[in-house]
Order: structure tokens, then sequence, then C-alpha cells
């Protein structure tokens, strides 16, 4: 007898509680995300900046002046790191193992991030 068993996290479309009816809102964790910690050598911030914008199939997410998250759903984590590799003046860990990636989707987003994140999320600064 084969037993098929699907990854799933067990955060997913637990947002509001255990409600038996579907939840308008939706929790959902990325099956096995790229995710690199980025850091520019000191002087090199907007030169790091530039070329990480270029790399394609990344999402970069700014954490400081001189650090980035680059994220992708799409690239492995190999050619992610070639990619890093040929820019000059940055170093870089892959933080896949160790990061959980979510999305969160519905009408009460804004809500429920207000519950758990200590940024502004009032609609003039935190886009749609």
């Amino acid at each position: 007898m084969s037993i098929s068993l699907t990854h799933r996290h067990i955060l997913e479309d637990r947002m509001s509680g255990y409600e038996p009816s579907p939840n308008a809102n939706h929790l959902a964790v990325a099956r096995r995300p790229a995710i690199f910690s980025v850091l520019a050598h000191a002087g090199r911030e907007a030169a790091v900046a530039e070329a990480l914008s270029a790399v394609e199939n990344i999402s970069v997410r700014t954490v400081s002046p001189s650090d980035w998250l680059a994220v992708s759903h799409v690239a492995e984590a190999e050619s992610i790191a070639d990619s890093l590799t040929a820019i000059e003046g940055l170093s870089f860990v892959e933080q896949g193992d160790g990061q959980v990636l979510m999305t969160i989707s519905g009408p009460d987003v804004r809500t429920i991030l207000a519950k758990c994140v200590a940024v502004d999320l009032h609609a003039d600064v935190f886009a749609e």
C-alpha cells in the first residue's frame, strides 16, 4: 500500500481560529523559496542595490541601507547564488532553510498585520 504525503504547513488556513466554514482570509506558506541575506561592503551600497535590481527572478526586500533579502519563488538557490557571486562588493548567505515565507490575503489583511508587526499600515504609506 502506498501513502501519498503532501507537504503542508500547520499554519495554513488558520488565520482566525478553527471555524468550520471557509475563512475569507488566507495564510499560505511558500514551498521551498530561495531566500538570501545580502550585505554590501562599506562604500558599495549604491552599486550593490543597483546590481541587485538587475538580477532576474528575484524580489529584493530592503532590511537596512546596506542589507537586503533576495527572495525567489521560481529560481533555484544555486542560480541565485551564481548571480550574486558575480556582483562585486557584497557578501551573501542562503537562508531558505532558516526562514519562512508566508503570503496573507483577504479583506482583513491590514487588521491582521496590525496585530503582529510594528509597521505603519495606514493606506497612505502601506501599498495595496
